[in-house]
């Protein structure tokens, strides 16, 4: 039986036009961040054992309650239940494992936290508020302006340093936060949902702009987000947290395009299907899907965007690789209309909406189907 996903949006990758940007080639592991740790919130628990490759961007994503804020607040010190192995290459910043105990308080950690709603020290202008760290780490004055300069131009913030969080816009606040972190000199920066509370231009904006910067500044980065623009524009990696524990880790195209939850599917906006493979096809619910690009046998999945499956009034003559179905339903999309069919269940399709108006499409239509071989994956279950 097929299960199926779809959204807003569609991922589609491609390697000609890929968002994610190639980091430089001077990465090395001397700064990967081991996370081996339990935790207790409640009645919540946290298992983590993950290593986050140094100086690139892993995105944390999983559901509503999977533990994605306490695994940030585990990193950044902030809970002191956590128990077990944080590292930093040679660095231990917590071992209660040893004889010997770690604990490395927040505030000397090296670790910058950027959270969903800016928090700006509100009586302190936007210049001070980046001052903070170098002030607090003991630079002199002279090199403490030098480094406000420095990230007031990177950040487009020069013309509000003598503003105070206030007056500014959240964007400008969220900007001014990520130039606050980054002076401190982190070598290791979380983000927890930094585009949430912004609208679509502001989020645009912020989320160019934190490229840009960690590109540049090659620091280790862990993003929590609900959002797949910001994984698909800012993440090399991705680690899937489901009940508190690693569901799936793996480079960003591989998790997206190949899903191995309906959490994922839905998240990525592809459908979601599972079925019976033999080489180069799938067979889901009765109906044939080919691959020209991915094999597999047995007990398998396929995924692929709704914007790969062509849909037609159902016609006298149908095509090998077309088969007829009933529309089961139809949910309004931005620009077009996610269509679901009876066969496979759960497979929806996509069509915008000069497409949608010129056929007239209606719940119990009859339809015909096929699907683009070229972007099907399949692989094992």
């Amino acid at each position: 039986m097929g299960t199926s996903s779809h959204g807003n949006r569609f991922y589609h990758h491609d390697a000609d036009t890929q968002l994610v940007s190639k980091r430089i080639s001077t990465v090395t592991n001397s700064n990967e961040l081991r996370v081996s740790i339990t935790a207790q919130r409640g009645n919540f628990s946290l298992d983590i054992d993950h290593t986050f490759p140094s100086q690139s961007v892993t995105a944390v994503i999983g559901p509503n309650g999977a533990g994605k804020t306490t695994l940030l607040e585990s990193v950044a010190g902030l809970l002191p239940t956590a128990r077990g192995v944080i590292a930093r290459g040679d660095t231990e910043l917590l071992n209660t494992s040893s004889k010997r105990r770690v604990f490395v308080p927040p505030h000397v950690r090296r670790t910058a936290l950027l959270r969903q709603k800016p928090q700006l020290f509100p009586h302190m202008t936007i210049g001070s508020n980046i001052a903070f760290g170098p002030e607090s780490q003991g630079c002199d004055k002279n090199t403490v302006t030098k480094i406000v300069q420095h990230w007031a131009e990177r950040l487009d913030l020069t013309d509000f340093l003598t503003r105070y969080p206030s007056q500014l816009s959240g964007g400008q606040q969220q900007r001014a936060s990520l130039a606050r972190a980054l002076a401190s000199r982190p070598e290791t920066l979380l983000l927890d949902e930094p585009t949430t509370a912004l609208d679509v231009n502001a989020a645009t904006l912020f989320r160019r702009i934190v490229k840009e910067q960690i590109i540049d500044v090659l620091v280790t980065t862990i993003l929590v987000t609900h959002t797949v623009e910001d994984v698909i524009g800012l993440a090399d990696h991705v680690l899937v947290v489901d009940h508190g524990k690693v569901a799936h880790c793996g480079r960003t195209a591989q998790v997206l395009e190949e899903p191995r939850s309906t959490f994922v599917a839905d998240f990525a906006g592809v459908n979601y299907l599972h079925g019976t493979a033999s080489d180069d096809s799938i067979n889901v619910d009765g109906i044939a899907l080919h691959s020209s690009t991915s094999t597999a046998y047995g007990d398998a999945l396929t995924a692929f965007p709704p914007t790969a499956v062509t849909l037609l009034p159902s016609t006298d003559y149908i095509s090998p690789s077309q088969w007829t179905s009933r529309i089961v339903s139809i949910d309004a999309r931005l620009f077009g209309f996610a269509i679901e069919v009876e066969q496979p269940r759960g497979l929806y399709a996509y069509v915008d909406l000069p497409y949608f108006h010129q056929y007239g499409f209606a719940v119990g239509d009859s339809v015909s189907l096929s699907v683009d071989p070229k972007v099907v994956r399949i692989y094992p279950r």
